[in-house]
């Protein structure tokens, strides 16, 4: 199970990603033809996903030199899928509304 602490720096982290969901956006949009981009909102939520797990993971090692137990994992995963829904709403209103266009 997850303490207190590690449970917050996990939301902290996906606070964050909401804050750099413009950014990605940007790098999408200069990428999409290079990266055969399909579609800019799954793929920012794609990408925050993987940064919100890597710099839970890497924090998660550094603090506690081990990995996450299985438990851990799921629990983490959990936390992320409960606030998918807020990422997903983020990154629609920034793509419909043109956000991240030079």
């Amino acid at each position: 199970m997850l303490d207190s602490n590690t449970r917050g720096i996990l939301e902290k982290l996906i606070d964050e990603a909401v804050i750099k969901l413009p950014a990605l956006l940007l790098v999408a949009r200069a990428n999409k033809s290079a990266w055969h981009i399909q579609n800019e909102t799954d793929y920012v939520i794609g990408v925050a996903h993987g940064s919100i797990m890597t710099a839970f993971l890497s924090d998660f090692v550094y603090r506690y030199r081990r990995e996450p137990s299985s438990d851990e994992m799921t629990e983490a995963s959990n936390v992320i899928f409960k606030r998918s829904a807020e990422l997903k709403k983020a990154a629609h209103v920034l793509v419909v509304a043109g956000m991240g266009r030079r």
